[in-house]
């Protein structure tokens, strides 16, 4: 994994710390870095299944690397898609639907507390990504859909797979 920084060269991230959580062969399907870039969500599939986890970011004398992870959204079945709604809560594609996983916690307390959903997924949902206000997913039948925490519904917006949000 590479790091990219403004007027700045890349540099490659220490995932050391991740060996642990991906154990026999296990793989990241997905990373997304927060909002403020001190933590990281990463979609992970293991031989038990795939799970979420939340690592903080470390930037020190031109060195990157990913903390410990911590597995959050803990009971979502399937998780498949992941994207930031906000910086305190993750937006999470999963069976049944989508959902927010809140990442705040009391003191000695893990973060994220039970998630809770947001609205059911199209059929065929695959990916997902939000600006905080719409979540848009990407189907297996090539659409895109546009739909509202605040109002349930999808809109179907354009053809394609894996619409994205800038930033």
């Amino acid at each position: 994994m590479w790091l990219f920084r403004p007027n700045q060269g890349p540099e490659a991230v220490s995932l050391s710390a991740l060996s642990t959580a991906l154990p026999g062969g296990g793989s990241i399907l997905a990373l997304r870095m927060a909002p403020d870039a001190v933590r990281a969500a990463l979609l992970v599939k293991t031989a038990a299944g795939t799970k979420l986890l939340l690592a903080a970011v470390r930037l020190r004398a031109g060195a990157a690397s990913l903390g410990q992870p911590v597995s959050v959204g803990v009971g979502l079945a399937d998780p498949q898609a992941i994207s930031w709604y906000d910086a305190y809560h993750l937006a999470v594609l999963a069976t049944g639907g989508i959902y927010d996983v809140p990442l705040t916690g009391g003191a000695g307390q893990q973060p994220g507390a039970a998630p809770y959903l947001f609205t059911t997924a199209p059929p065929g949902a695959e990916t997902l990504t939000t600006d905080g206000a719409e979540l848009v997913v990407g189907t297996s039948q090539g659409q895109v859909y546009a739909g509202s925490v605040s109002a349930p519904g999808w809109s179907l917006v354009a053809n394609g797979t894996d619409p994205i949000y800038p930033g």
